[in-house]
C-alpha cells in the first residue's frame, strides 16, 4: 500500500511538472509572437524553440497546437511553423469585433467602473502633457481600456474580447514598430481618453460610449491606413 501511495503521489507530480512546462512553453511562445520578436511570416521550428526557450519537444508541441487553434501560427508538416500575418480583411474584422466589444461593455456596466480610478487615470493623463515619451501613455491607454472591459462580469463577453485583443496588440506592436509613433497621434489619443474618463467620471455613458465610439473608428482608420500601405510595400 505505501508503495503504491508512493507512486501515486510521484505520478501526480510529475503530471503537474508537464502541465507547468506546457503552460510555460505556451506563455513563453505566444509572448514572442505578440511582441513581434517572432514577426508575422516569418518561419520556425521546434529545434530551433527547443534551443532557445531550453525546454523539450512535447510541451513545445504542445503550445504551438494551441496556438494554432488560436490562429497565431500555421504547422506546415516537414518545412516548419509559419508565424501568421494579420490581413487586412481580418484587421477590419478585429476592428469591428473591438468596436462593438468595448462600447457595449461601457454602456451596459460603466456605472460599476470604480470613480477613484478613471479620477487617477485622468491625472495621470493629464501631467503627460508635456511628455513625448509614449512608454507612460501607451501604458494609460491599456490601463482605460482594461478598466472598461473589467467591469463587465459576463466572462464570455470577456474571453471573446481577449482573443480580439491578442491579435490587435499584435497588429498594433508590428505597425508601431515599422511605422513609429507620431507626437500628433499621441496628442490627439491623450485628448480623446481624457474626453472619455471625463463623462464617465459625470456618469454621462451615453456621451461616453459616444466619445469612445469616436476615439476607436479613428484609432481604427488609422492603423487601417497603416497596415493598408504596408502592403504595398
Amino acid at each position: 500500500t505505501n508503495i503504491n501511495l508512493k507512486y501515486i503521489i510521484r505520478q501526480g507530480k510529475n503530471m503537474e511538472k508537464n502541465i507547468s512546462l506546457r503552460v510555460q512553453a505556451y506563455n513563453l511562445i505566444k509572448d514572442k509572437i505578440i511582441n513581434c520578436e517572432y514577426r508575422p511570416g516569418s518561419m520556425i521550428n521546434e529545434d530551433m524553440l527547443i534551443a532557445e526557450l531550453n525546454l523539450t519537444r512535447t510541451p513545445i508541441r504542445d503550445a504551438l497546437g494551441r496556438l494554432e487553434k488560436e490562429g497565431l501560427v500555421e504547422i506546415k508538416p516537414k518545412k516548419g511553423i509559419l508565424v501568421t500575418q494579420v490581413k487586412i480583411e481580418e484587421a477590419t474584422y478585429l476592428f469591428e469585433a473591438r468596436t462593438l466589444y468595448e462600447t457595449y461593455a461601457l454602456r451596459e456596466y460603466g456605472k460599476l467602473m470604480d470613480k477613484a480610478n478613471m479620477m487617477d487615470c485622468y491625472r495621470k493623463l493629464l501631467s503627460l502633457h508635456d511628455n513625448n515619451d509614449s512608454g507612460p501613455f501607451n501604458a494609460l491607454d491599456v490601463q482605460l481600456h482594461t478598466m472598461i472591459m473589467d467591469s463587465v462580469s459576463n466572462t464570455y463577453i470577456r474571453s471573446a474580447y481577449d482573443t480580439v485583443m491578442m491579435q490587435t496588440k499584435r497588429l498594433r506592436i508590428r505597425l508601431r514598430i515599422l511605422t513609429g509613433v507620431s507626437q500628433q497621434h499621441l496628442r490627439e489619443t491623450q485628448k480623446d481618453h481624457m474626453e472619455i474618463l471625463a463623462l464617465c467620471i459625470k456618469e454621462d455613458w451615453q456621451g461616453a460610449e459616444h466619445a469612445l465610439r469616436e476615439h476607436l473608428t479613428k484609432t481604427n482608420n488609422s492603423m487601417f491606413d497603416l497596415l493598408m500601405k504596408q502592403s504595398q510595400v
